[in-house]
Parts: C-alpha cells; sequence; structure tokens
C-alpha cells in the first residue's frame, strides 16, 4: 500500500508512501499523515476508487474517499518561476554599473512612446538593434529553472555584486539584475541575484501660477504620496520575496543582461580591401 514512512532507513523505495507533517510558526509538529497508493486494480490505478492513507505513529491503514496531488516531493515542481513581468514601454532608463557605481553605459527615453536613446558612453555610436531590444525585453517574462542552495556562495556562481544592471521603471521602482556564469563537470550553469527598490522620479515643476494651477497641484501632491507609498511598499514585498535567493535561469535570459558596452554596438563588418592586381579589369579582349 506503499504506507512506510519515507524517513525510515532501510526501507524499499517502492514501499515508501509520501509524508506530510503540519507544523505551528515554532515547528511544532501538529499532525502528519503519510499518502499511500490509490485504491484500486494494477493495471488501472484512478482517483475514483480513493487513496490508502495511514496517521504517523498509528497502525491503523484507512481507505479515504480522497485523492491527493500533493505527492510530488521535489521543491522544484512547486516553484513559482516567473520573477518579473515589465512591459518595455515602462521602462525608463537601463543602466549598467561596475565597482564604485561606475557607470559603465545607459539607455534612456524621455516618454513611455519613444524608443530608448543611448546616452554617455554609448551616444553617437551605431547600436545593434537586436541585442538592445533583448535587453530591453530581457525582465518583460523573465523566469528561472530553479533555485539555488542558499549555504552556497553567489561569488562561487560567478555573480560579482558590484557589477549589476538597473531598470528604472517611470513609476520609481527599480530592478537590480546580477548576472553570473560558472562551470561544473564541463557544464555552464547561469545565474541571477535580483533587488527591488524605489527610487521617486524628479517631476516637473507647473508652468502656470494661477490659483487652479495651485489648488490642483495641492490635490495632485496628496494623491502622489499616497501613490509613493503604495509603490514603495510593493518595492519592499518584492525585494522581500527575491533577493534571499539566487536563481538559476536559462542561458537565453542570463546573456540578454549585457555587462559591457561593447556587447550592445554594432560591429564592423570586415571588408578586404582590392589591390589594383585584385580588381577586374574591364579593358575589352
Amino acid at each position: 500500500m506503499k504506507l512506510i514512512s519515507p524517513l525510515r532507513k532501510g526501507a524499499d523505495a517502492e514501499e515508501k508512501g509520501t509524508l506530510v507533517a503540519f507544523k505551528d510558526k515554532d515547528g511544532n509538529e501538529l499532525g502528519a499523515i503519510i499518502i499511500g497508493k490509490q485504491h484500486g486494480s494494477r493495471e488501472k490505478q484512478t482517483a475514483m476508487g480513493g487513496q490508502y492513507v495511514r496517521l504517523a505513529g498509528q497502525d491503523t491503514v484507512y481507505l479515504v474517499d480522497k485523492s491527493f496531488s500533493i505527492t510530488d516531493t521535489n521543491p522544484k515542481g512547486w516553484l513559482d518561476k516567473d520573477l518579473i513581468k515589465v512591459k518595455p514601454e515602462n521602462i525608463r532608463r537601463i543602466s549598467c554599473f561596475a565597482e564604485g557605481d561606475k557607470v559603465l553605459y545607459a539607455l534612456e527615453r524621455q516618454e513611455k512612446a519613444k524608443e530608448l536613446q543611448p546616452v554617455g558612453i554609448l551616444r553617437g555610436k551605431k547600436l545593434n538593434k537586436a541585442k538592445v531590444n533583448r535587453l530591453e525585453r530581457a525582465i518583460s517574462f523573465l523566469s528561472m529553472t530553479d533555485v539555488v542552495d542558499p549555504g552556497r556562495d553567489a561569488k562561487s556562481l560567478g555573480i560579482d555584486e558590484d557589477r549589476y544592471l538597473a531598470y528604472e521603471l517611470f513609476d520609481g521602482t527599480r530592478y537590480k539584475i546580477y548576472p553570473g556564469m560558472s562551470k561544473s563537470n564541463g557544464k555552464e550553469g547561469y545565474y541571477l541575484k535580483i533587488a527591488v527598490d524605489y527610487v521617486p522620479t524628479p517631476k516637473k515643476t507647473p508652468i502656470n501660477d494661477s490659483k487652479d494651477e495651485k489648488k490642483e497641484t495641492k490635490a495632485q501632491k496628496a494623491e502622489s504620496e499616497v501613490s509613493t507609498k503604495e509603490l514603495e511598499f510593493k518595492a519592499r514585498q518584492l525585494n522581500d520575496r527575491l533577493s534571499p535567493w539566487v536563481f538559476a535561469v536559462s542561458r537565453w535570459n542570463a546573456q540578454a543582461f549585457a555587462t559591457d558596452p561593447q556587447e550592445l554596438m554594432e560591429k564592423k563588418s570586415e571588408k578586404k580591401s582590392t589591390t589594383q592586381k585584385d580588381r577586374p579589369n574591364k579593358k575589352k579582349g
């Protein structure tokens, strides 16, 4: 019936069930149940016939009229793999920082409807549009493949916390992405750390100075203060959820976060210079 406790040493793996324990906030066990196999024929076991269970510490076996779907003990299957979902047009600025918060490169848009424009070192350079678009959309649907054991050091996974990308949104929310890569047994692994905070964007001062304008400004200010508190609270919630972990991600996801400005620049195509001898002879004959 597959009702042997999975904690019992020496028991056959095929005889072990799934142990589900319920605990309070202090870690005291409130109850535990072992879920066994479903009732029915060996050829066709269905959920219609119920399932065998046993209370941990007791010998009585029960056949219940329920079927349990929580028998997957692999934590990877329980993960919510979606990390960040941000529409590209909501991104006001993308910056890459190195040690000492030195800006390696930056892209910025003045309005949501406009495209990101290079600033600083990238200004005037011919950029690879495909790579810029990939960078911009890197946090549109950012997902993980797994979480890393919290006991592992982020540096051992190639993550340098002095080098990161900052995505600043028009609403003031800022996502910091710390990408990394490491090799183990000849295989490459790609990882990310994520932090979230809130940085208020500079406000434009009103042009008119009429009484109506002042009244409207006061109302907007009160509304803005409420909105700011909500955004700060949401940013803290996101940071509490994401920042403690190192996430394993796909190679495509990781490589979208370019940390070298050269990666965004259009590479010059190498053209062989033709000499007089190499040039075709257009003379007749």
